[in-house]
């Protein structure tokens, strides 16, 4: 679970702390004196004094103030911060997303995004952050790393299995002898497959995330997909991200060939 630290005099400050806290599941520790808790997540005060207590591990700080501090070891909110705010200081701190609201709040209504990545699969997470910061509008913060984990899923096998035409075998064999990423860097120094892209679209709404993830694979026999009660495919070596992405959205499907999936998270 989430742990956040906090030290604030201001009490509408820890009231909308806590309420945030509450509604995303985190847990939120008061710290009285110089930072005896806990490991935590990040620590947030409103005390320019306090900022400089000392936390085990590699704790993030956040400073509440109205006023201009220019300083690399923290971050920065404004005394009329929202829930928002929060999840977008989260964002920013945990997955490197982009901060909108650190002068004063805005009001989203949609957003709708087309994207191409290359088949470097280390690049994978930091592109569905990319393609998914906007989701932080329109609900919690759990369920943004849901989507996440789904369309990391998605794509990875839109670049190994679609683009570098890896076969299900080939990555079980290759997985076992431990020879996978030489597998991987081989194909993306292939000519046949080395150009080959990944497109994702992206259409965020207030009451719902669709995706549509394209590869320029060869596709796949669809109708060998997993059923979504099929729970013996956790146990599969691989596979297991098709059944775990349907789990975690309304809507999985693919079209004929096999190289497109469109995706519905509802809200």
């Amino acid at each position: 679970m989430k742990r956040i630290a906090y030290r604030l005099l201001e009490k509408e400050c820890e009231e909308a702390l806590l309420n945030f806290c509450k509604n995303e599941d985190i847990t939120a520790v008061a710290v009285e004196e110089d930072g005896n808790t806990e490991r935590v997540l990040l620590y947030i005060t409103d005390e320019l004094a306090a900022i400089n207590y000392k936390f085990p591990g590699d704790t993030k700080k956040c400073l509440i103030s109205d006023s201009d501090h220019s300083a690399g070891s923290y971050y920065t909110l404004n005394r009329n911060f929202t829930a928002n705010s929060l999840k977008q200081l989260m964002d920013e701190i945990f997955h490197g997303g982009r901060l909108w609201n650190m002068v004063k709040d805005i009001t989203y209504i949609s957003s709708v995004k087309e994207i191409v990545v290359g088949n470097s699969v280390s690049d994978v997470d930091r592109f569905v952050c990319l393609i998914t910061e906007d989701i932080i509008h329109f609900c919690d913060y759990s369920t943004l790393e849901k989507v996440r984990v789904g369309l990391s899923e998605m794509i990875t096998n839109a670049i190994e299995h679609g683009n570098l035409n890896i076969s299900s075998e080939e990555k079980h064999e290759a997985t076992e002898a431990g020879v996978f990423r030489e597998l991987v860097k081989a194909r993306m120094e292939d000519a046949r497959y080395k150009d080959r892209v990944v497109r994702c679209r992206a259409g965020i709404f207030p009451d719902r995330a669709d995706f549509i993830i394209s590869d320029e694979g060869n596709g796949f026999d669809t109708s060998k997909l997993p059923k979504p009660d099929d729970t013996e495919c956790l146990l599969n070596l691989h596979g297991r991200g098709i059944y775990i992405t349907q789990a975690y959205f309304d809507k999985v499907s693919y079209n004929d060939k096999g190289n497109t999936v469109y995706m519905v998270k509802k809200f």
